[in-house]
């Protein structure tokens, strides 16, 4: 299944780049939108067919969907953020806003009809703050618009520099609370088709880096100090810091690819500490109620042992009340000489 999914990516991107590129270095960006759009086809694919919602983070979602909304209206409305190949003419700008609507298809399907099936006890990004909890995203979002306000390209000379640069910077962290909601899980396995998405995410970003590695001296340009030097160097540094809070999750992935195993992510050391926390509660607590049953007395262990594992329920009828008085009496007297 895995081979078959990556199988048809290869030859869907092979299929675009011959029929809607000119092979042009910059089809790289166009190259990674599509992975991009790819990883959230198939989780919404996924949440269809399985009806079900589980392990895909809400904060993340809505990150994405103002970075898709606003790298959208940028390239529609200006050439200076386009690729310079054939994919820049109209198809690039068709697989910005199909992302875009897969997003929103999984945050109507999150936030709508299959509200039951969301692990909202895990997607817990930015909770216990000031926010409520189904807008803690903008934790995010907000410092993406002031760095984007401070810093930012001015090829085009209108808004659209604004939104893009919101895009590329909030873009580097969106895929943080989708992170952070895999560590809360406390069994650490990690659906296939999950797993393959934001896998996807680390594809695209790193195809992005290439390009932008080669290309990030044109964003410096306009009327400030800081963007004119320091526009194209923050983009860079947005992609790196994607694929640096993804680094555990691709070494996980690939190893699970290699050994055919599912895939298996280490869960935070709080969540490890709660659970052996919950299990000596638990262990006390039947301690406690081992004791009752014995009234108290805890020299009759071995006795007590081989009663509570009778292959059959005692009836509570009064005969065998007094029986097993008498019984317990009689062990009793044993254990005490």
């Amino acid at each position: 299944m895995n081979l078959l999914i990556w199988g048809f990516l290869v030859v869907f991107v092979l299929t675009c780049k011959h029929f809607f590129s000119d092979g042009d270095f910059s089809f790289l960006l166009t190259l990674g939108s599509l992975i991009s759009c790819f990883g959230f086809c198939l989780i919404t694919f996924r949440s269809i067919k399985t009806r079900s919602v589980a392990g895909v983070s809400l904060k993340s979602l809505q990150c994405y969907a103002v970075v898709f909304l606003c790298r959208f209206i940028a390239v529609w409305n200006s050439t200076s953020y386009l690729p310079f190949d054939r994919s820049g003419d109209w198809f690039y700008q068709v697989v910005e806003l199909t992302s875009f609507f897969a997003v929103m298809i999984n945050i109507y399907l999150i936030m709508g009809p299959l509200k039951y099936t969301h692990n909202s006890h895990h997607d817990t990004f930015g909770q216990g703050h000031f926010l409520p909890k189904q807008y803690t995203s903008l934790y995010l979002i907000v410092p993406a618009i002031v760095l984007a306000l401070i810093v930012r390209p001015h090829r085009s000379g209108t808004y659209c520099d604004l939104l893009w640069a919101i895009a590329m910077y909030l873009e580097g962290v969106a895929i943080y609370p989708q992170l952070h909601m895999f560590q809360k899980n406390r069994t650490g396995e990690i659906e296939a088709l999950t797993s393959h998405f934001v896998f996807s995410m680390a594809i695209s970003k790193f195809l992005n880096l290439l390009f932008w590695l080669g290309s990030w001296k044109e964003l410096n340009s306009g009327w400030s100090y800081l963007s004119r030097h320091f526009a194209g160097p923050i983009v860079i540094a947005s992609q790196i810091t994607q694929l640096a809070l993804m680094a555990s999750f691709i070494f996980y992935y690939l190893r699970a690819a290699f050994s055919d195993t599912p895939l298996i992510l280490p869960t935070s050391i709080a969540d490890r500490r709660d659970l052996c926390v919950c299990w000596k509660q638990e262990k006390e607590k039947a301690s406690r109620l081992k004791d009752r049953r014995l009234g108290g007395r805890s020299g009759c262990k071995s006795e007590a042992a081989r009663w509570s594992r009778r292959p059959f329920p005692i009836p509570r009828s009064s005969e065998f009340a007094k029986a097993r008085r008498s019984l317990l009496r009689s062990a009793f007297a044993l254990c005490g000489k």
